[in-house]
């Protein structure tokens, strides 16, 4: 035990440093007490028993925080307002600023159940008459919604039920001086409303989030709301960063111009299109690195609807396109990218289960303005990522005008025997060259590429030819011949394919080649043959 006259000493010396502290610091600032440096929703009322309606006293405790501002002219010393673990049942719209901090302290519910399914769950704008300082709102640079101490967790009235959003961002009005700015928020979870987070276009820019889930929304995760006029100010790096997004139709839905997010190590599981653009979107970008993505009812990329072109990066992350609700859907290489958009895709693994046994479509629209696509991988299957990667010219036979005979194709020779009539033709969206048989005996015919293309030792070369028949099908072979440098045959490669079935070969790029000629043959049918693609492309 400590001795009476060394606890004497101590006390002193203790108040004697306390009354030296208090001397100094009663110069220049009033002395910091208690109430100062924390405020709880306890002292406004809130319970947090799950019983009570703690709307009134969380809301009372975040205008006493804005009054405090409001004081001080200054949102760059303020207390933040402590969320005791505990169920707040709230059945009103909260509105808060970004420069007042909800804090968890625990595990808190905020349970909006209740909640009139019209409304939106937390509001966060910073349409204010306090100027910025010159710190610009020193005030916002750290996340307004915290759940550090504890996961905040905003439950909204219902999927199915809610036309409301769980936390909505951003200034309606242009000519507020506020921003939305430096914020975000950290360890939230967001679930049963119409959306999570929705993003107004005013004002609304360096934002991010960090840890959270988005998940189980009608709608979508993350919709960015279009405006009768321009963003303003608005979309500048907003990030996400170890974030969850799972069970909403949409993941990211934007319909606003000039935005541009970046996903950083994040999740999108299960939803219709993980990327959707509306047609007031334009000029922005989407970046997602390291990134896992799992379950696409739709596409990866639906610009179909963009007013203009965009543009999305998608490097080192892994692609699962199996389907989410829609079971009949099979997960084998499909069209992922779609609309006017500008496209680029770097070590990225497609976990495609299965080849398809009939038609399919390369996994980038034609219409895609593709940047860059390099190291991507097709585990155990092979994908066309886009005809415009074909190694050999005109690969859907589009080079030329409808009605051009078989001798004058501008990328292809033929060889015709006991065939009538072939030209090119248009079929629905698409381009075909069709080839006319008799009915009656057995028709032949085969196609060259007129050109070889270049091809590297080593690499994997994947050759596929798509046909329909009306009538007798054909037996189909397809061959790469390997060519040295001085156009001398090295290699030959063949495949043969049942009747009704997609023709794929796949060969090594022996030592010693430096080109490549692709070569198809059609034997024993007879009525209409319609060759739709000839191609080959490398995957590796």
């Amino acid at each position: 035990m400590m001795d009476r006259r060394r606890l004497l000493t101590m006390s002193a010396t203790g108040a004697c440093l306390a009354g030296l502290s208090t001397a100094a610091r009663s110069a220049s600032a009033p002395v910091a007490t208690p109430s100062d440096l924390l405020v709880t929703v306890r002292d406004f009322g809130a319970k947090g028993d799950g019983k009570a309606d703690d709307t009134m006293a969380l809301q009372r405790a975040i205008d006493h925080i804005r009054g405090r501002a409001d004081t001080l002219g200054d949102t760059s010393y303020l207390p933040g307002i402590v969320l005791p673990a505990g169920h707040y049942r709230l059945t009103d719209t909260i509105y808060t600023a970004p420069w007042i901090k909800l804090r968890s302290a625990g595990s808190v519910l905020m349970d909006f159940t209740q909640l009139p399914v019209d409304r939106d769950g937390i509001i966060c704008r910073n349409e204010t008459s306090i100027p910025g300082g010159m710190l610009c709102f020193a005030g916002n640079r750290s996340p307004f919604l915290d759940g550090t101490g504890g996961t905040v967790s905003i439950l909204g009235p219902g999927s199915e039920r809610s036309n409301g959003w769980g936390i909505v961002i951003g200034d309606k009005n242009p000519h507020a001086p506020g921003a939305v700015r430096d914020t975000g928020g950290c360890y939230v979870v967001v679930t049963g409303w119409r959306g999570a987070l929705c993003i107004d276009p005013v004002h609304t820019y360096l934002v991010a989030w960090r840890s959270c889930r988005f998940e189980q929304n009608r709608d979508a995760a993350i919709y960015v709301r279009g405006r009768a006029s321009a963003a303003v100010d608005s979309g500048e790096r907003m990030a996400f960063l170890d974030c969850t997004f799972a069970g909403s139709p949409r993941a990211v839905s934007i319909d606003a111009d000039s935005q541009d997010f970046v996903f950083d190590a994040c999740s999108f599981d299960f939803h219709g299109d993980v990327l959707h653009f509306g047609p007031q979107a334009s000029y922005g970008t989407v970046a997602l690195s390291h990134c896992h993505i799992e379950g696409i009812d739709g596409q990866l990329v639906n610009a179909v609807e963009s007013g203009k072109r965009l543009r999305v990066a998608l490097n080192h992350s892994i692609v699962l396109p199996r389907p989410w609700k829609h079971k009949t859907i099979e997960n084998s290489p499909r069209r992922l990218v779609s609309g006017r958009v500008r496209f680029s895709a770097i070590a990225v693994e497609l976990r495609f289960e299965h080849s398809p046994d009939k038609l399919h479509d390369p996994l980038i629209g034609d219409e895609v303005v593709i940047e860059s696509l390099g190291a991507l991988s097709f585990p155990g299957v092979d994908a066309l990522p886009a005809r415009q990667l074909c190694l050999n010219a005109d690969a859907h036979f589009a080079a030329d005008a409808p009605g051009t005979s078989v001798g004058t194709l501008a990328h292809w020779k033929a060889l015709v025997r006991s065939v009538g009539q072939a030209s090119t033709h248009r079929t629905g969206a698409s381009q075909a060259l069709v080839i006319m048989a008799p009915l009656a005996g057995s028709a032949d015919f085969a196609l060259t590429s007129r050109s070889p293309f270049s091809v590297e030792v080593g690499a994997t070369i994947v050759a596929s030819c798509v046909v329909a028949a009306n009538g007798k099908p054909p037996r189909v072979t397809i061959q790469l011949e390997f060519l040295t440098s001085d156009a001398q045959r090295l290699e030959l490669k063949s495949s043969q394919g049942t009747r009704d079935a997609l023709l794929l070969l796949r060969a090594t790029v022996p030592p010693g080649a430096s080109y490549a000629l692709l070569h198809a043959s059609f034997s024993d049918w007879s009525g209409e043959l319609q060759v739709l693609r000839l191609a080959a492309w490398r995957t590796t």
